[in-house]
């Protein structure tokens, strides 16, 4: 785990361009507060750099940049399957001079080129220069952030836009279809950043610059092979597959040459990586559970507790601080880097902070509910697929009953239903989503023409479920632009590693053989419910999901004044009564319109880089 930074002019390199790069690494010196390199080929104009978070072969020969003539290489991430690959390359006449997975990925991309991509297990973000060409690229899932800004000189990457908001002249831009696709979805996807000429690079890309020109691809589309899958049941021998797969992900996310910890929450995803490392792997691993002082976040350490005694585990409950110091949006943005919601990542950043004190690399759940339909809205979703398939005269009976017996309690599958009687559900899928996601402000959101059209390109039915669907969308949308960056910029800021076992291809792929509502059949997430009852006892794990839950009134509060929301709303066309609901969903459409504004009406730039004072230091 480190950080990446580098350049391809059209010209040759100065003096001045090489103290440029080592003032844009040190801005990166949380990401690798254990060592820095640069190399470069000053006549050809290509520089790459790199910051050291030392997991794997601690000794200087592991060091990056590494050279391998003609091959200059970083990376920032880890390959999990380095071993595997490196006894192949050795067969077939590799040598090696360290023991690490940096030399094993650039051997790998030599050998195999474009092709080793679909071979990797791993999180990472690469640039490799053969002597003519740079070569980027992602993992499939998008753990590891990518930027790249283009300028008349040529065109440079890092793994933040840091280095960027701090040594260069930054111009805000965001589009009609940037701005509502924020105030819908509380993230800018690839590859807007809401910068001028800075772009993200989403999961699974691969890139090359060679003459100044930058070429880009997907090398993995997780929904080409399959969407919604033709086996309607699932089996035990299934799970039993599916659990196999889990045990080898996680035995390999644990390998490093310092010492691992475990977030321990009473959820699902992280008491199952728990209970593996514990009885699978017969590992001791520290296993960290926060419990949080200040603000709203819910704490689980009690329930942790009962979980972690139970199995034995090395358990510790550490105090992390939500204090009023890290809970401005100048925060948010920073530890973001762009125009982001997500508040938990001060959550996130907070957790890391306390668990760096005593372990270099944490493990977590995050993906799980993706791999295994965890959230509520697909519950939601499947009951009304199920319902579909019925007869027009039951689903009119139906209707009925929940406009006129039931419009409360059940008024997210009323407005769903609604919509499935229009055709939404078959026609037109990106409104069902939007629906699922934001059902009391649908109204106004579907309204968005950019939104709407940003949805219908990205969400297509292919005969697959709105089930399906809607989980593809969150695994390729929301999962590497909301949920990912907010645990990996969290906790990288805290120069902590996160591992993330759930996000593995194999496994996904695995589970896209199967039809989705063979995942819901009893209920969410059965089928890592039921793996991780083989370890636990219901009673230790059956709670209503939780997870991080930042305080968005009380941030609003003191973000912005009453008088100023209600412009914003006003100049957003968002009813004046949503001012005083405390309803999550227009909880939602208050905090982005404000951040919005924040974002472009406060700060000149995202300067303020509350938490870099903590790894102060000097370029060698």
């Amino acid at each position: 785990m480190c950080g990446i930074f580098g350049f391809s002019l059209n010209r040759e390199l100065t003096d001045n361009d090489i103290q440029l790069a080592k003032d844009c690494i040190r801005s990166l010196h949380h990401r690798g507060p254990d060592g820095n390199g640069i190399w470069c080929d000053r006549e050809k104009g290509i520089l790459l750099g790199h910051t050291r978070l030392s997991i794997i072969d601690l000794s200087d020969d592991n060091s990056q940049p590494m050279i391998r003539e003609p091959y200059s290489f970083v990376y920032n991430g880890e390959l999990y399957n380095y071993i595997e690959l490196k006894e192949e390359l050795q067969r077939q006449g590799e040598a090696f001079t360290t023991t690490g997975d940096t030399e094993v990925f650039l051997k790998s991309f030599v050998r195999w080129g474009k092709a080793a991509l679909d071979r990797f297990d791993g999180m990472f973000a690469f640039a490799l220069y053969d002597g003519e060409t740079v070569h980027l690229g992602t993992d499939p899932f998008g753990e590891k952030p990518l930027y790249i800004m283009r300028t008349e000189e040529g065109i440079y990457f890092s793994s933040e836009i840091t280095p960027f908001a701090k040594n260069f002249t930054l111009e805000k831009y965001l589009s009609k279809a940037d701005v509502e696709i924020f105030i819908g979805l509380g993230f800018l996807p690839e590859p807007s950043t809401g910068f001028k000429n800075i772009e993200k690079v989403g999961p699974a890309s691969y890139l090359t610059i060679r003459n100044n020109k930058l070429t880009k691809q997907k090398y993995w589309l997780p929904y080409e092979k399959n969407g919604g899958g033709e086996k309607s049941e699932i089996t035990n021998s299934d799970i039993d597959e599916f659990h196999h797969e889990l045990i080898k992900s996680v035995a390999s996310r644990t390998l490093a040459d310092v010492p691992v910890g475990v977030f321990l929450s009473s959820g699902v995803d992280s008491l199952l990586v728990a209970s593996i490392i514990k009885k699978e792997l017969q590992q001791d691993l520290l296993a960290l559970t926060v419990k949080f002082r200040g603000g709203e976040v819910a704490d689980e350490s009690e329930a942790a507790q009962k979980a972690a005694e139970f199995l034995d585990l090395n358990h510790l409950i550490i105090k992390g601080n939500l204090s009023e110091k890290t809970g401005d949006v100048a925060d948010v943005l920073s530890l973001h880097g762009e125009l982001n919601d997500n508040l938990t990542i001060l959550a996130s950043y907070a957790m890391a902070m306390e668990g760096s004190k005593h372990v270099k690399v944490a493990i977590t759940g995050t993906g799980g509910d993706e791999l295994f339909y965890g959230y509520r809205k697909y519950l939601t979703q499947y009951r009304i697929d199920r319902l579909m398939n019925r007869s027009h005269r039951y689903r009119k009976a139906y209707r009925f009953l929940f406009e006129n017996v039931v419009p409360n309690r059940l008024q997210k599958q009323k407005y769903l239903l609604d919509l499935k009687m229009l055709g939404v559900g078959t026609e037109t899928p990106h409104l069902t989503y939007l629906c699922s996601k934001n059902t009391l402000g649908f109204g106004y959101l579907s309204g968005l023409e950019k939104l709407v059209a940003f949805l219908e390109n990205k969400i297509t039915n292919n005969g697959r479920c709105a089930l399906a669907i809607g989980r593809m969308f969150d695994t390729c949308q929301t999962l590497p632009y909301s949920y990912i960056p907010n645990m990996e910029k969290g906790s990288m800021r805290a120069s902590l590693e996160v591992r993330t076992p759930f996000l593995n291809r194999k496994l996904f792929e695995l589970t896209q053989r199967f039809h989705a509502h063979a995942f819901m059949r009893h209920g969410n997430k059965w089928v890592s419910r039921k793996i991780l009852g083989r370890y636990l006892p219901k009673h230790l794990f059956d709670y209503p999901k939780r997870g991080f839950i930042q305080p968005r009134n009380e941030f609003l509060n003191n973000m912005i004044s009453r008088a100023d929301l209600k412009r914003l709303l006003i100049q957003n066309n968002i009813e004046a009564k949503v001012l005083d609901s405390n309803i999550n969903n227009w909880v939602d459409l208050k905090l982005r319109v404000a951040m919005l504004d924040y974002f472009l009406n406060g700060e000149p730039e995202i300067k303020k880089v509350a938490f870099d004072t903590m790894h102060d230091s000097v370029m060698a």
